[in-house]
């Protein structure tokens, strides 16, 4: 009796250690993700909690505005930085829901008829 109430108690105390063990596999932090010109137009998932860095590279004598999100409670921003022509925001996934990230790059120095290029980038939070 003695021999299965410590079975028992072993397989008990194992199966506590694999239920811990996939916890910590979750709560492990997602990687960065880094977007910028070359996803214009384009749609990408997140997970609540991941971060997103959009840069967008300039000159610099043409200002690029920097990237902001159309829903703050959905991805909201921790860093800003602009820097000789180029910007950057870094976002943090806080809520479910889809925003657009959006941008654009005008120009102070060019000559002629000039239009802006827009930046907009569709994230979903899941």
């Amino acid at each position: 009796m003695r021999r299965i109430a410590c079975l028992v108690a072993g397989l008990a105390l194992l199966v506590g250690l694999v239920g811990c063990a996939a916890a910590a596999a979750n709560t492990k932090p997602k990687p960065r993700v880094e977007a910028g010109w070359s996803d214009e137009g384009k749609r990408i998932t997140l997970a609540i909690g991941q971060s997103l860095r959009v840069t967008l590279t300039g000159q610099t004598c043409t200002a690029t505005s920097v990237p902001v999100a159309s829903d703050k409670a959905v991805l909201q921003a921790e860093r800003v930085g602009s820097n000789e022509g180029t910007s950057w925001t870094q976002f943090a996934a806080r809520h479910k829901g889809s925003v657009v990230i959006t941008a654009t790059h005008g120009s102070s120095c060019q000559i002629g008829d000039f239009k802006p290029e827009k930046f907009n980038l569709t994230v979903v939070v899941r």
